[in-house]
């Protein structure tokens, strides 16, 4: 140890004679009550001082506010209680309160930050409560309005609902394709939660997006393009992509390019096996040719995302139609359903199932009283995994009881779904229903649909029966083949007259 020497530190600040002084140091010296400095202290002040650094630079950041006071309190405390340990019991010098400072003022300064963050000048006083803001940014959001939505949620005071429904805003910009937006989205939730999810890798994939969009449009100012196909417009967005109006500029050929962005809303670990998976079913959808499925051109991979160019369809989807007050008429309905069935028997003898029948993948064309089935085998692609927002493609409502419960399915399972589509469109209501998604899959499971007389007592018994034995949980039970369910469609039909539900404004097409 290096040679004792006194502290003068502790008549600092304190207003005594310097004769006093002077006495008590000399009366120190004379006892030998000295505080003694070891010769590894400056080792161990140094190591100190930059393991307090590291921690207000590296891991400060990424705590939660309050986790953050926890911790840096901790370690503050744990200094001074070591200081005075060293000091009082060892006679040891050992100099920490410097580190002790820079733990409290790097967690003072980043408290400061995330509360001037907090305090936005936008967020005026009128604006309303904090939760009536974000269920009106989730509303805008719902409606496809997502500027509205972000200038809502930025009103909406921090909390983990709040970070999660930021994350998901930023995800819809990025599909579709406003990488500013969505940029800015993930700066605002990275400077509120460093630590939340992976949104620091994914701002640093947007931003390499950003950058190369602004690179490929000052190199090419044409359109954007997904293989031969140039972007005309948007006509809606799907479960986990977006839907684009198209051109093929060589036949001068119309087409809706449906883009599934796998490597954005899949881990890593599935995307190679996924992928695999989406030209293999595509390619077997391609090969189909009906009148009544819609036509497949093209697919490909443009900067990571899988596209579908296919038949630019007329008309719309049957979701409108599946609510009270807007029912097809039961003859228009049953005859729609005919053709869907008459369509999966023949992909069925192709050797390819559907997997999600359901109103949003048959469009109508009351025009040309067109029908057509889209989307074949693209619910697979989750059949062994889920989006990282824990999405699955396929509508729980209308899967079948062996789908869900991942049994061997076969043609019978998408005769099940048919039943459950026809089921809706002929009473205004899925034959199940649930209010979590757990519950809904236990009823399909394990529980029998409403009688649809009881919900429209204008079906006919014969055509009520028909749609109890679709949807019977045992695939035995049910009808054996798509040409077999056709059949006894149109026998349920012909066995009764029809009546419209009294309470429905039935459209006639």
């Amino acid at each position: 140890m290096k040679s004792g020497f006194w502290r003068t530190d502790w008549f600092l600040g304190l207003a005594v004679a310097a004769s006093f002084a002077l006495a008590y140091l000399m009366s120190s010296g004379l006892q030998a009550d000295l505080f003694v400095r070891p010769t590894w202290a400056d080792r161990a002040e140094l190591a100190i001082i930059l393991l307090a650094g590291a921690y207000v630079v590296a891991l400060l950041p990424r705590l939660q506010t309050a986790t953050a006071a926890v911790v840096s309190g901790s370690v503050f405390a744990a200094l001074i209680v070591v200081h005075a340990t060293l000091m009082i019991g060892a006679n040891v010098w050992l100099q920490l309160m410097m580190p002790a400072t820079l733990v409290a003022f790097g967690y003072a300064a980043l408290a400061s930050k995330r509360l001037l963050l907090s305090r936005q000048p936008d967020a005026r006083p009128d604006a309303g409560s904090g939760e009536s803001n974000r269920m009106l940014a989730l509303a805008y959001q719902g409606q496809g309005q997502l500027d509205a939505a972000w200038n809502k949620f930025r009103q909406v005071p921090l909390s983990e609902a709040l970070l999660e429904d930021l994350y998901s805003l930023a995800l819809e910009f990025d599909k579709k394709r406003h990488f500013g937006k969505a940029e800015a989205v993930l700066r605002y939730l990275e400077n509120s939660s460093p630590a939340y999810r992976d949104v620091q890798e994914r701002l640093a994939l947007v931003k390499e997006r950003a950058e190369a969009a602004t690179v490929s449009a000052s190199a090419a100012p044409a359109k954007p393009r997904f293989g031969a196909f140039e972007v005309e417009g948007e006509l809606g967005k799907g479960v986990i992509g977006v839907v684009y109006r198209g051109k093929d500029a060589k036949v001068g050929r119309e087409v809706a390019i449906k883009t599934l962005p796998l490597a954005q809303e899949f881990d890593a670990e599935h995307v190679g096996e996924l992928k695999e998976r989406f030209f293999r079913e595509a390619q077997r959808a391609g090969a189909l040719s009906h009148r009544n499925i819609a036509t497949i051109y093209d697919t490909g991979e443009e900067r990571d995302v899988c596209y579908i160019a296919m038949e630019l369809l007329k008309g719309g989807d049957l979701v409108p139609f599946t609510r009270p007050g807007h029912l097809l008429q039961p003859e228009k309905a049953v005859s729609i359903i005919a053709r869907v069935a008459d369509a999966l028997a023949y992909a069925h003898r192709e050797g390819a199932l559907h997997y999600d029948v359901k109103p949003g993948n048959i469009f109508y064309d009351p025009e040309t009283d067109t029908v057509k089935i889209t989307d074949f085998g693209i619910a697979r692609l989750t059949a062994t995994t889920r989006t990282k927002a824990g999405l699955t493609l396929g509508a729980p409502a209308y899967m079948s009881p062996e789908l869900l419960s991942g049994s061997r399915v076969d043609a019978r399972s998408d005769l099940f779904s048919l039943g459950a589509t026809l089921y809706q469109l002929l009473c205004g209501k899925p034959p199940f229903s649930g209010e979590s998604t757990p519950q809904l899959m236990f009823r399909i499971a394990n529980e029998p649909p409403a009688d649809i007389r009881t919900v429209n007592s204008g079906v006919p018994e014969a055509l009520a029966a028909f749609v109890e034995r679709a949807l019977a949980k045992n695939p035995d039970e049910r009808f054996q083949s798509a040409e077999e369910f056709g059949g006894a469609l149109g026998a349920a039909l012909a066995g009764g007259a029809v009546r419209p539900a009294a309470a429905s404004v039935d459209i006639e097409l």
